[in-house]
């Protein structure tokens, strides 16, 4: 399902000069890294990831091997192999090309982007090639892999550089990407800011996790322009229905591996969450029903409309995530009040964002007006406010929220993170990491059990 383009113009990743314009170059560029590097997270990334957090249940073929936690190496092949010629390379060229065009607002929007690339594979793999990734190019090096601490702070540099060629573009001008360009803001630099802010924050949460320093992210609440309402959720939103749909509404039309998961489902069922239609189709006998580890239910619900609709868009950051953050800083540093609203604040937005806010008005002062929140409260209450999307594998393994059962006839643990290719045991066998298995941690990964 993956479909990736393919572009005459050079990247700027062999070395090799390009006599094109280079902003001729930024408006090819663009919508093509957007647009490749949603349909490279919508696919494996997200599938493998959404089926361990139980979000979805894998019914046959390589998502049931997924389900059952049965896969090795060469299972993860294409999901690196794609990051590094398909995605990576596209935010290189648009920032150097950016500095070439003397358009800073091409460079912060290529940075910000870049990022949220690199924190998704970080996420999944822990330490990664970052500085030497280039090399993929040159068949005689085999890069070198970077700590993720390294990695996280130097992402965390990128989008604060990000933000100083975005307010350096607002003052004096240059080149900015329109709505054809520009498949997410249309261009709007001031909601790439708040986008790139926002940004930082969740990598922020992985430091304070880690260090558990929490009290030092509030500093970053108050004189920095984060997303305001749910207007500046970074969503990507699909161009061209017909050719280039939603994958998630391509792959259930076609291929239907995934359904969604019981845990999901049940958590929506039991609380009657005004969201369920939204997040859960009916199934053959009008009813909602997942399909548990191993259980490899057929008859189990599809993605509801807000995610599987051929032109529903695909959340990269949002609002809601925001609010969420800051309810768990202010809990964990003792400041329930503000954890209190915060949680309020998120709950609403993510009712607001899958249209259903004020349907039920008794069930939000029971489930979003809550006083002395908890860290399983707000935690729970984003896994389904983020429902398939990768960053709830990330607070699962960070607070062991929500309790999830593994499928038990083989692990008594929920897979932590992915496994390296088989071509990098292979070819890169000097750098990448051995001995992995899916239950290892990643750096920041530092939970009690």
């Amino acid at each position: 399902m993956m479909i990736f383009a393919v572009t005459g113009c050079d990247l700027d990743t062999t070395g090799q000069e390009d006599e094109r314009d280079p902003i001729e170059l930024l408006e090819e560029v663009l919508p093509i890294g957007q647009s490749n590097l949603i349909y490279w997270q919508m696919d494996r990334m997200n599938r493998y990831t959404s089926i361990w957090m139980q979000h979805l249940g894998g019914i046959r073929s390589m998502e049931e091997r997924v389900d059952r936690y049965n896969i090795d190496h060469v299972h993860h092949d294409e999901i690196w192999s794609d990051f590094y010629n398909y995605i990576y390379p596209y935010f290189e060229s648009i920032i150097s090309n950016g500095e070439k065009a003397g358009s800073p607002a091409y460079q912060g929007i290529g940075r910000v982007m870049k990022a949220y690339a690199f924190t998704v594979m970080t996420d999944a793999f822990g330490d990664i090639p970052m500085t030497q990734a280039l090399n993929y190019y040159d068949a005689t090096q085999m890069p070198v892999y970077d700590p993720q601490d390294v990695i996280i702070m130097q992402l965390i540099s990128e989008l604060e550089q990000a933000t100083s060629d975005l307010y350096r573009a607002m003052e004096t001008g240059g080149s900015v990407p329109g709505e054809k360009e520009d498949h997410i803001y249309g261009g709007d630099l001031q909601q790439w800011i708040r986008a790139a802010n926002t940004q930082r924050l969740r990598l922020m949460l992985r430091f304070a996790h880690h260090d558990d320093s929490y009290e030092q992210l509030q500093n970053e609440f108050a004189g920095v322009d984060l997303f305001t309402g749910n207007d500046d959720n970074m969503l990507y939103r699909f161009p061209d229905m017909r050719n280039n749909p939603n994958p998630v509404h391509e792959y259930n039309e076609r291929i239907r591996n995934v359904r969604v998961g019981k845990a999901l489902v049940e958590k929506l069922k039991s609380v009657n969450d005004p969201r369920l239609p939204r997040l859960v189709r009916l199934n053959t006998n009008n009813n909602h029903v997942g399909s548990g580890p191993g259980e490899s239910n057929h008859n189990a619900s599809y993605h509801g409309n807000a995610v599987g609709n051929q032109n529903s868009p695909y959340p990269m950051i949002t609002y809601a995530e925001m609010k969420f953050i800051q309810a768990e800083v202010f809990y964990r540093s003792g400041q329930q009040t503000q954890a209190d609203q915060a949680f309020y604040e998120g709950v609403m937005a993510s009712l607001d964002y899958f249209g259903v806010k004020g349907d039920d008005p008794e069930w939000e002062a029971e489930f979003a007006d809550i006083e002395n929140v908890t860290l399983q409260q707000i935690i729970e209450a984003k896994y389904v406010a983020l429902a398939y999307t990768p960053e709830v594998w990330a607070d699962y393994r960070r607070t062991g929220y929500p309790e999830l059962t593994p499928y038990e006839n083989a692990s008594d643990k929920i897979p932590r993170r992915m496994l390296y290719p088989q071509d990098e045991l292979t070819y890169n066998t000097e750098n990448v990491p051995s001995g992995i298995t899916l239950y290892d941690r990643v750096w920041w990964d530092v939970i009690d059990e």
